[in-house]
């Protein structure tokens, strides 16, 4: 392709198109021995006096013309060359930019998560103490209702011959009543505990799209810079053609510069790989433990429920037993007789 030469003098006339498939060679040659005269422009032949004539002097004004245009253009292609050099150069530093500032986004990202599964562990152990004093308070019901049982046993045996029975059933109620607030509490520390669980996955499902985001754009990113650096790679080779007197070494270090840069892009792309992964794996086994929380939860729920009809059976006793007592009370009154003291 042809391509105009440019001169430094802005105020000049413009210069002639030069054929880049030319031999350069052979032009600054063939202008040499018009302006030597040790080579005649019949070909090799010794020069004679008639190379000096008005005729040799007109090629030597000619070929002086075309050595100037021919180093114009040259030194323009130079500066050419030299711009997409830089061009190259900003492109890389624009890169490691890039890289910097996607391992400090990773970096941020893994903070993030590190703080999260703190959270995770710290609601863990919450969940695991509001276990224990569920535990504790269901061993301890169980201990008062076996009690509460044999008192009522007791209640039924004795009915007849005391009449502070009235008082054992009221303290009986106070003490239902103490379970029952001890029960209120329990069901609002483990509902506390279960708020606790579902936020912290609401906060993992969030880390994981951000990963997934972010993995997208640096995608997109990678993709945006090998295509402009293998624009600029082809511009430099286009380049290269003209003013390299050895295209073949041009060509084999522009390819070794290549290559490296790919490698160095592979093994970035590799180690963001394996932290994902990583990430990942970390995740789905915090998944998995959380899952076998909400299944000992679900169970403590159901234990609950158990000890709440357990208390409401109970309940229904005493009443039972309280109208037995205001019966024997209201049949004493009736015949005349008073309590046994």
């Amino acid at each position: 392709s042809n391509k105009p030469s440019f001169s430094r003098d802005s105020g000049s006339a413009p210069l002639e198109c030069i054929d880049e498939d030319s031999d350069i060679e052979a032009v600054a040659s063939q202008a040499g021995s018009h302006i030597s005269g040790q080579i005649s422009s019949l070909g090799d032949a010794v020069a004679d006096l008639d190379d000096f004539d008005d005729t040799s002097l007109g090629s030597m004004t000619k070929g002086q013309a075309k050595a100037t245009h021919l180093g114009i253009s040259v030194e323009a292609l130079s500066d050419e060359l030299r711009e997409s050099q830089n061009m190259c150069q900003r492109l890389k530093d624009h890169e490691a930019a890039t890289e910097a500032e996607h391992t400090s986004k990773v970096a941020r990202l893994r903070a993030l998560l590190v703080d999260s599964r703190a959270e995770a562990d710290c609601r863990l152990e919450e969940l695991a103490l509001a276990q224990q004093a569920s535990s504790d308070l269901e061993a301890a019901n169980l201990g008062e209702i076996a009690g509460l049982s044999r008192e009522v046993n007791d209640l039924h045996k004795e009915r007849r011959r005391n009449d502070a029975d009235s008082t054992m059933v009221n303290e009986m109620q106070e003490h239902i009543l103490v379970y029952a607030t001890q029960l209120e509490d329990a069901r609002r520390q483990l509902a506390f505990a279960l708020e606790s669980n579902r936020l912290l996955n609401i906060r993992l499902d969030d880390t994981k799209r951000e990963m997934a985001s972010m993995q997208m754009r640096h995608q997109t990113l990678v993709e945006g810079l090998h295509s402009r650096l293998a624009m600029a790679g082809a511009l430099e080779a286009g380049q290269d053609e003209v003013v390299s007197t050895n295209p073949v070494v041009r060509l084999l270090a522009m390819e070794e510069e290549r290559n490296i840069l790919k490698n160095e892009l592979e093994c970035l792309r590799v180690q963001f790989q394996a932290q994902y992964d990583h990430e990942q794996m970390q995740y789905t086994m915090a998944k998995v433990e959380l899952k076998e929380e909400g299944a000992i939860a679900e169970k403590d729920r159901s234990l609950m429920r158990t000890i709440e009809e357990k208390l409401l059976q109970k309940q229904r006793d005493l009443d039972r037993a309280k109208q037995e007592v205001a019966s024997v009370k209201k049949a004493q009154k009736a015949t005349g007789a008073g309590p046994a003291w």
